[in-house]
């Protein structure tokens, strides 16, 4: 909305981007729900980003560390209330992670590269026979395993976005690719130690 005629000076938008910081005033994130914060703090960097992301770097920074500390073991992440949720995952809200990382990594905020690799890792295990992606892989309850156009949509946008990270091409689009040589060899040096191939992804439609 922020980039839509006028809606960047609307009062109301400027209301709400007034009110988000104090969500960021501490050490971290603050979410208004603990259950959907993944997405909710996706939707703050992608505000902050779009409206002024050097008058909010701080708070850009802040989601991402938030976001990037709520990864999941397994490489995925889950509700944040989610029994059990360590071990399932759920494809959407890796989706929502993996758009506010990349969009905050845009802004300038720091992301360690082996969060892109475990999430690659995370979607490679879990691609179903059929090419698809669930929206939460394992679980059978309300068929939740079973792939959807949507949730293969989110799978295959979430794996571009790691190899993007991964695999940066010199041509543009990413925000690695006019690191320095120093920089190069240390994106290098930890692609080495976490190891993802690259990934193709082949969806029956």
């Amino acid at each position: 909305l922020l980039d839509a005629a006028g809606l960047s000076t609307n009062p109301i938008s400027q209301e709400a981007l007034n009110e988000m910081p104090a969500r960021c005033s501490g050490a971290t994130f603050d979410p208004p729900q603990k259950r959907t914060a993944n997405y909710v703090a996706t939707c703050f960097i992608m505000a902050f980003a779009n409206s002024d992301p050097e008058r909010y770097e701080k708070e850009i920074q802040i989601l991402a560390d938030y976001l990037a500390a709520g990864q999941r073991s397994t490489g995925g992440w889950d509700y944040s209330s989610q029994p059990g949720a360590d071990e399932m995952g759920d494809t959407s809200q890796t989706q929502y992670a993996m758009l506010g990382l990349w969009e905050a990594s845009m802004a300038g905020a720091t992301v360690d590269l082996s969060v892109f690799d475990r999430t690659a890792r995370w979607h490679a295990a879990r691609q179903a026979g059929d090419g698809g992606f669930a929206y939460r892989p394992g679980d059978t309850t309300n068929n939740y395993h079973r792939t959807t156009h949507s949730m293969t949509a989110a799978g295959v946008g979430s794996l571009c976005i790691c190899r993007m990270f991964l695999y940066p091409s010199n041509k543009g689009g990413s925000p690695i690719s006019e690191e320095t040589s120093a920089e190069k060899k240390q994106r290098e040096a930890a692609r080495n130690s976490f190891a993802v191939l690259e990934v193709s992804v082949v969806v029956q439609v």
